[in-house]
C-alpha cells in the first residue's frame, strides 16, 4: 500500500513539473488556483525529503538545476499516466470532450477553417482546441492529442496516421513582375531579384536554403504565413507558395523550375490515445481531408 508520505512526494513531483513549464511561480500558482506560498511549500518539502535542490530562484525567474532535470525526466511516465486517465471518461462519454490539435500556421493556412465545418456539424459535442505553433508539441507527454507537422514522427510512442504531398512553386504578384520583370533563370533569381521567406520553409522545401544563403536581397522574412502571403501579394518579392494559393491571383515563375516541387505534411497521433472515440473521430476526418483537399493542384 502506498503511504501518505509517498503520496506527498508525488504531489511535489506534479507541482515541480508544472513549475518547469514556466519561469514564473506566480503564473503557475494562478493557473493551479493556489498561492505562491503553497507552491513553494510543496517544492521545498520535496527538496527536503529528497535532500536535493531542484530549482533556484533569482530576479530573472526560476531555473531548473541539473538534478531537477533528472527528476523531470524520471517523472515523464507519471505525467503521461495522469493525462491518459481521461481515456476512461472518454470511453464512457463516447464522442464528447476536447481534442487538442497542434499544427504550424502554414499547415493551418493550407487546411483552412472552411474545410473543418463538416466535422463540427458531425460531432457537435467535440470541442477542438487548435494550438498553432511552429514546433512539434511534446506528444510523448500528451501535450496535444493530434499533430500535423512537416517532420515525420520519430519517438516510439508516436504513430504516422497519414501523409500528404503538397505541391508548391515560385510565385510573385503582377505588380512585382511589372516593376522587376520575370527572372530569366535560377542565377538571375538569386542574384537580382527580391526574395520573401516564411521562416523554417528552408527546412522542408528542397533547395530553398541555398537560395536564402546566396541571395543578397532577401527583403522580407516572416514567422507568420499570413504576413508572408501579404508580402508576396503586395509585390514585395518572390516566394515559394502552395500551388492552390499561388494559382489564385499570382504569377507562377515558370522560368525557374527548381522549386516546382512538393513537400510532405504528416498526421501524427499517440499510440496510447489514438483509439479514444473523440480522437479517432478527428483522425478519420483529417485522413479523409488529406486525401481530397486541393486535389486540383
Amino acid at each position: 500500500m502506498i503511504s501518505k508520505r509517498e503520496i506527498q512526494k508525488l504531489e511535489g513531483v506534479l507541482y515541480l513539473h508544472a513549475l518547469s513549464k514556466s519561469n514564473s511561480k506566480r503564473e503557475v500558482a494562478d493557473k493551479l488556483g493556489i498561492s505562491v506560498d503553497t507552491l513553494n511549500k510543496y517544492i521545498s518539502d520535496l527538496e527536503s525529503e529528497l535532500k536535493t535542490i531542484f530549482f533556484t530562484s533569482s530576479g530573472r525567474g526560476t531555473t531548473v538545476t541539473p538534478e531537477g532535470e533528472r527528476l523531470l525526466k524520471m517523472s515523464e511516465q507519471i505525467i503521461k499516466l495522469v493525462k491518459s486517465l481521461s481515456i476512461f471518461e472518454d470511453m464512457a462519454n463516447n464522442c464528447k470532450g476536447t481534442v487538442r490539435l497542434s499544427m504550424p500556421d502554414t499547415i493551418a493556412c493550407y487546411l483552412g477553417m472552411a474545410n473543418m465545418v463538416d466535422f463540427y456539424r458531425q460531432f457537435p459535442d467535440i470541442n477542438v482546441e487548435t494550438q498553432v505553433q511552429n514546433k512539434l508539441p511534446d506528444m510523448h507527454n500528451l501535450e496535444a492529442d493530434i499533430a500535423m507537422s512537416f517532420e515525420p514522427p520519430w519517438e516510439e510512442d508516436l504513430i504516422l496516421v497519414a501523409a500528404k504531398d503538397v505541391p508548391c512553386a515560385l510565385y510573385a504578384s503582377e505588380s512585382y513582375i511589372e516593376k522587376y520583370g520575370m527572372p530569366k533563370d535560377y542565377d538571375d533569381l538569386v542574384e537580382n531579384h527580391r526574395i520573401c521567406n516564411k521562416d523554417a520553409s528552408e527546412y522542408y522545401i528542397p533547395g530553398w536554403c541555398e537560395v536564402l544563403e546566396a541571395a543578397p536581397h532577401v527583403v522580407c522574412r516572416n514567422n507568420s504565413v499570413f504576413s508572408f502571403r501579404a508580402a508576396v501579394e503586395n509585390g514585395i518579392g518572390i516566394g515559394v507558395c502552395f500551388k492552390y494559393f499561388g494559382e489564385n491571383g499570382l504569377v507562377k515563375i515558370d522560368t525557374v523550375r527548381n522549386f516546382d516541387t512538393h513537400f510532405k505534411i504528416f498526421l501524427i497521433a499517440h499510440k496510447d490515445t489514438k483509439d479514444v472515440p473523440r480522437i479517432r473521430a478527428m483522425l478519420e476526418y483529417l485522413k479523409n481531408l488529406f486525401q481530397n483537399i486541393h486535389e486540383d493542384y
